[in-house]
């Protein structure tokens, strides 16, 4: 075949040229000019070397590297295409051993009402504060507890160490801390009830092969945090009446996909429905209000500002508080409270419609305040992922706050239960 000559062709130089003059990108470049002369039969090489030549004979050096990369990208997407059929076949084995995993904890859970620990129904009641005070809400954020996962202090260079028993420990210090500031706020405000936003991972899961280092298995793990969620909002009602709201999370989810459809088929609610059932006494005397939410969001009003949690998967980002991925994801909640809201207006009805004030989330383990949105700390702690992708160490922390008629969302508390040391005193299955 007789090589290609551009001299010979000097219209066709010229076209090259002035594309490249517009800003125009490369492969952007080669289309265009594979379709103004058909006749030819360029190539993209014949094409991206033209435009390396002309750049470098007019200014000294190589136009975009790149350009004179083509093959080598094409080389790379082949290498990326076998890999992925590879993991196809990973995935068709994956599914084969989570419908094993399934039935065994459909198996664990009917074996399991004997290990149900109760709260009593009947509660002492706190003093309260004078008439006279300000009325507020308290709310704790309660997320990423990542029970069952075992984190080596030899690998986290010793920042940190975790098991069962010390989320426990850990879960024991949360309650204390949250009483006591309970009690404090009481002095000189009216707090009215303590809501509590359950905010997803409250189970390590099985993701990530995270089942192979896990403490124990998953039947017995959602029974025993059931229980140790139920005792800790059980111990928080001691003071106020309780509200809890909960939302699942993405460590839970029974397969390496999330499934969008079906909220529910998650260790999460596993977790929650053995908590609401351990609660039973407390619920049906309305000293605790827990209407389980099947979704992934809820939300709740507060002296006419509406809270919607989330778990926080949804906002994408990395190795820091992602900014604009929470900025995208409190537009998106915006807009779908105002059709329904719009939706409430339409039919005439009276319920509250307002509009979204602030977002709570979980999942990636920082605790903050970033404009309108909230978000919770882990009791996990530092883990051998943070420690190897160089994250700065946080504390082991919980969010709380209250509400203010007024002023909204104020007196924020982080709630460090890093160095809880204390035995806990719940009552917890044993395996």
């Amino acid at each position: 075949m007789t090589r290609f000559s551009w001299k010979k062709h000097p219209e066709l130089e010229k076209e090259l040229a002035r594309l490249m003059r517009s800003g125009m990108r490369p492969k952007d470049i080669c289309a265009a000019m594979r379709a103004a002369f058909p006749e030819y039969g360029l190539r993209k090489a014949q094409i991206v070397q033209r435009m390396y030549d002309l750049t470098e004979h007019a200014h000294g050096k190589a136009i975009d590297p790149l350009l004179a990369g083509a093959e080598k990208r094409r080389i790379k997407a082949e290498a990326r295409v076998r890999e992925l059929e590879r993991m196809n076949g990973a995935l068709l084995k994956s599914a084969t051993d989570i419908e094993a995993l399934i039935a065994s904890i459909e198996a664990t859970g009917a074996a399991c009402a004997n290990m149900i620990c109760n709260v009593p129904s009947e509660l002492p009641n706190a003093p309260g504060a004078s008439q006279a005070a300000r009325k507020r809400t308290a709310v704790l954020l309660v997320s990423d507890w990542h029970s069952t996962e075992v984190v080596r202090a030899d690998v986290t260079r010793g920042i940190n160490a975790y098991d069962m028993d010390t989320l426990a420990r850990r879960v024991w210090a949360l309650s204390r801390k949250t009483r006591a500031w309970l009690r404090d706020a009481r002095r000189r405000w009216d707090i009215e009830q303590l809501i509590v936003c359950i905010l997803g991972d409250q189970y390590s899961g099985v993701i990530h092969n995270l089942q192979e280092t896990n403490e124990c298995d998953p039947g017995f793990g959602v029974v025993w945090t059931g229980a140790l969620t139920g005792q800790l909002i059980g111990t928080l009602a001691y003071d106020l009446p309780v509200e809890v709201h909960e939302v699942p999370g993405n460590h839970g989810r029974f397969g390496p996909k999330p499934k969008h459809k079906v909220p529910r088929e998650t260790f999460d609610w596993l977790i929650g429905a053995f908590a609401h059932a351990q609660l039973g006494g407390l619920i049906k005397d309305k000293r605790i209000v827990w209407d389980r939410h099947n979704g992934w969001f809820d939300d709740f009003v507060v002296y006419g500002r509406r809270y919607v949690i989330a778990h926080g998967d949804q906002v994408r980002g990395s190795l820091g508080i992602p900014y604009y991925g929470i900025k995208r994801l409190i537009s998106s909640i915006r807009e779908q409270q105002a059709m329904l809201d719009d939706r409430e207006r339409a039919r005439g009805e009276t319920l509250e419609s307002v509009s979204v004030y602030q977002v709570l989330i979980g999942h990636f383990h920082r605790p903050a305040l970033v404009g309108d949105m909230v978000m919770n700390g882990t009791v996990k702690g530092v883990d051998e992922f943070s420690t190897h992708e160089g994250m700065s160490p946080v504390p082991a922390m919980q969010v709380g706050f209250l509400v203010d008629p007024e002023y909204g969302t104020c007196g924020v508390e982080m709630f460090d239960v890093s160095n809880a040391v204390d035995p806990h005193g719940f009552a917890l299955p044993e395996g």
